[in-house]
């Protein structure tokens, strides 16, 4: 899925199509608050930083004013 969008970013295609309401569809049981920070954990950071460039300017963006 990352590879046809062209990126982790690019993954959402709108309300119906972002990766929540997949995950959400695919397990009702789903949590954004709980299941979401999940994979990050296990990738750790820096590979999301690595991975999803706008994200990576937001965090920096917060982190050093």
């Amino acid at each position: 899925m990352i590879g046809r969008a062209g990126g982790p970013e690019l993954v959402d295609d709108g309300p119906g199509t972002a990766p929540s309401e997949r995950l959400e569809r695919a397990d009702p049981n789903c949590s954004r608050t709980v299941t979401g920070p999940l994979p990050i954990a296990e990738a750790g950071l820096g590979a999301v930083l690595e991975r999803c460039p706008v994200f990576a300017a937001w965090w920096r963006g917060i982190i050093v004013p």
